[in-house]
């Protein structure tokens, strides 16, 4: 049985299902952004088991010294460590082990003590949709006394005005709503732990918010059904388009200065 995660949602409502059968028959290929997200992820939550690039510069004013790029023998390493294990270079660790320490920190000061029994951290559940969709995911912390789940994004913007259109573009509404409703918290809140290498940010998707992500992850699993049952996962469709709606308001504003 192919569970639907919520992660597929981006794909099925941002772009199509053949790009989502793509990634699932080759395997995603992660961004750097994502790889160091994935680093802080461990070190916070105690389960680091990322690789540090082990390769040398054998020439110019940096030989013997650890490489910061891609060079061939990086490569090499990188592949010879499998699919399940992101690494990383040397330069990196001393910030991202210092933005996981800031993120514990912070947590605890809003009363998030990842050691405490009644926290659930990354629990890999599995459940059923409420539309009878076979679903898993993994959340990052569980509050279960308070119905709240919580999400922890890494990365450079914390400004609250930018990481609401993130919500949206990144369907982590969609995520929130999943995870919601894989506890069966009616009601309950999602909120997005930001942190980058200078900051950190608590922002709380409202009841709205939320009412939307269960929308767009009830259609994004209507999609996932069909091509499931169907065993079709079309690319796009050949269409006719007419210019950015956005764009047309602007030439329109624009229209007296062409006279």
């Amino acid at each position: 049985m192919i569970r639907f995660r919520q992660s597929y949602a981006k794909t099925l409502l941002n772009d199509c299902p053949g790009q989502l059968a793509k990634d699932l028959a080759e395997g995603r290929h992660a961004s750097r952004a994502m790889t160091l997200g994935t680093v802080v992820d461990q070190l916070v939550f105690g389960r680091a088991r990322y690789h540090v690039i082990q390769a040398k510069y054998k020439s110019g004013s940096r030989k013997g010294e650890p490489v910061s790029s891609w060079t061939p023998d990086a490569k090499e390493e990188q592949e010879s460590l499998g699919p399940d294990r992101v690494a990383v270079f040397a330069r990196d660790v001393p910030r991202l082990e210092s933005a996981a320490a800031r993120v514990r920190t912070e947590l605890l000061e809003r009363g998030i003590d990842l050691d405490d029994a009644e926290t659930v951290s990354q629990e890999a559940v599995t459940w059923l949709g409420r539309d009878n969709t076979p679903c898993e995911g993994t959340p990052d912390i569980v509050l279960r006394s308070k119905g709240e789940t919580i999400d922890l994004k890494y990365g450079e913007e914390c400004d609250p005005r930018a990481i609401k259109r993130m919500i949206w573009s990144m369907c982590w509404d969609v995520q929130g709503a999943a995870y919601q409703e894989a506890y069966a918290f009616h009601g309950g809140t999602h909120r997005i732990a930001r942190a980058s290498d200078s900051c950190f940010v608590m922002v709380t998707l409202t009841p709205f918010n939320l009412s939307i992500g269960r929308e767009r992850l009830d259609h994004a699993r209507s999609i996932w059904n069909k091509c499931v049952r169907d065993d079709e996962w079309p690319w796009w469709p050949d269409c006719d388009v007419d210019p950015p709606e956005f764009e047309v308001q602007r030439w329109m504003a624009q229209a007296g200065d062409r006279k």
